[in-house]
């Protein structure tokens, strides 16, 4: 009935790539072509503080691409869907300390018709796709597509009632630890640095 309700039928993934990575294990990517959807002029912000950071509410159609770098202990990642009052709430976190993926939809909805289990922990190979520090995750609808690293993915669909359900978050414990990104969306994309340093020209530049 979720399903029906967001306008869904049989549509599910968006276009993707397979291929062998660096560690000769099948990947996945999305189709290349897609970055010609990005338009408009980038505009910058910086973070430093850790902990979860607001971003944006980019409505119900975007592409988010973030890079954490550095070595991190504490779980990263992403909250998705998130209402202005956060009783809505979608959140992607990869945890060092299990080396899992965790997809948290406990909160996602308060329509009360919940689609499959509500947390998801998935173990990461780290030997087949390197550190997960790359993150493109793209949402489209009820649809979410998420690629980490060098060519993990999965997707998944959330149903958040609110129209206002739409804030995307940057989970960032460890802090100081450097990351850039982009979060594309019509009219303009935007440009983060999550970092504790100083904001100079070079971090600045694209």
């Amino acid at each position: 009935q979720a399903q029906e309700d967001a306008g869904w039928a049989h549509v599910f993934s968006l276009p993707r790539e397979y291929y062998l990575n660096g560690a000769g294990v099948l990947g996945q990517r999305p189709l290349s072509a897609l970055t010609r959807l990005r338009t408009g002029e980038p505009i910058h912000a910086r973070v430093r503080e850790a902990g979860e950071r607001r971003l944006a509410s980019p409505g119900h159609q975007y592409e988010a691409e973030l890079t954490f770098e550095g070595a991190r202990e504490k779980p990263f990642g992403l909250v998705l869907g998130q209402s202005a009052d956060a009783r809505e709430a979608t959140r992607i976190v990869y945890e060092p300390a299990t080396r899992q993926v965790v997809l948290d939809k406990s909160r996602s909805s308060l329509r009360g018709e919940d689609e499959g289990p509500q947390v998801i922990r998935q173990a990461y190979d780290l030997g087949a796709y390197g550190p997960p520090e790359k993150w493109r995750v793209f949402v489209d609808g009820s649809i979410v597509n998420v690629f980490i690293g060098d060519g993990a993915a999965f997707s998944f669909r959330l149903y958040p009632k609110g129209a206002d359900s739409t804030g995307i978050l940057v989970l960032n414990d460890d802090g100081g630890a450097v990351g850039r990104g982009i979060l594309a969306l019509p009219p303009a994309p935007f440009h983060y640095d999550f970092s504790g340093g100083t904001d100079t020209a070079a971090d600045r530049a694209d």
